[in-house]
């Protein structure tokens, strides 16, 4: 089983990286995951989730860091550029 996991968030790294352990445990040996994150204008702080990627979805991930926090605002062409 092939799954894709779009997370949006800001300033949230250790949430972001709670939710990518749980999500690697329960797909462990049954499915494929493809974790794509974009990471709302946050300030510096996602080394730990970057290497977490890098470690247990080495080739299944995308990560978006805009420079600017766009908000509900921007949010749908946050999504739309994934």
């Amino acid at each position: 089983m092939n799954i894709a996991v779009l997370i949006t968030t800001h300033q949230r790294p250790k949430m972001l990286k709670t939710l990518l352990s749980q999500i690697y445990e329960q797909c462990l040996g049954f499915c494929t995951v493809q974790i794509i994150i974009a990471v709302d204008g946050s300030q510096p702080g996602y080394e730990g989730v970057v290497n977490y990627l890098e470690k247990k979805f080495p080739e299944n991930y995308f990560l978006v860091i805009p420079p600017l926090h766009g908000g509900k605002q921007k949010y749908w062409e946050l999504v739309t550029m994934l």
